[in-house]
């Protein structure tokens, strides 16, 4: 028994369309970016909360940790879906700029408020290092988190690359400073 051609046809093509990725647009990535804000103010109030804890190892390793965490995971998400983009159009690169420029502060302004908050348990640093070494290990996964984010941002946009390198950059060094307090070196300070 033959299959008519337009079968056939018909069958070439949802095999096809079920193999290539669906193609997302720029409201999906500002979808992204509003979930990595939220992640970033649930952060912010966890670290803000931190001297109300009654519990300083349990403030440090679940909300802190955690939070981190979920961050990373929202950056993470955001450039695999980034990646799945076709290339935005200069109006929409531009967007794409404005709404990387909103988060970025938000994202420095809760990394230099972790960095404040390890200074406030420095009598505890021996018991708290294996702690702060969990938080130094989650921060450098937010690193390779957001540069590989950076890295799809800056391919799928057009004319905007130097302005959105450069506020990856300073994002960049908000994070190595806080990545370099919450290392061993940095609690022996």
């Amino acid at each position: 028994m033959r299959l008519p051609s337009c079968l056939l046809g018909f069958a070439l093509v949802l095999a096809v369309s079920a193999v290539t990725p669906v193609k997302r647009d720029l409201t999906s990535l500002k979808a992204d970016l509003a979930t990595i804000a939220s992640q970033t103010d649930a952060l912010n109030t966890a670290i803000n909360n931190f001297n109300q804890s009654m519990s300083i190892t349990k403030a440090l390793a679940n909300t802190m940790d955690g939070g981190i965490k979920t961050l990373t995971s929202g950056v993470s998400q955001a450039n695999t879906n980034t990646n799945s983009d076709d290339t935005f159009g200069i109006v929409d690169s531009v967007t794409v700029l404005c709404n990387i420029y909103q988060i970025i502060p938000a994202l420095e302004a809760v990394l230099q408020n972790l960095i404040d908050q390890q200074n406030g348990f420095n009598l505890l640093h021996v018991l708290l290092a294996p702690i702060a070494l969990l938080i130094e290990a989650d921060l450098l996964a937010l690193k390779t988190a957001t540069t590989a984010f950076e890295n799809s941002m800056i391919s799928k946009t057009q004319g905007v690359q130097v302005p959105m390198q450069s506020a990856f950059d300073e994002l960049g060094t908000t994070l190595d400073n806080a990545i370099s307090t919450y290392s061993l070196l940095g609690l022996l300070t």
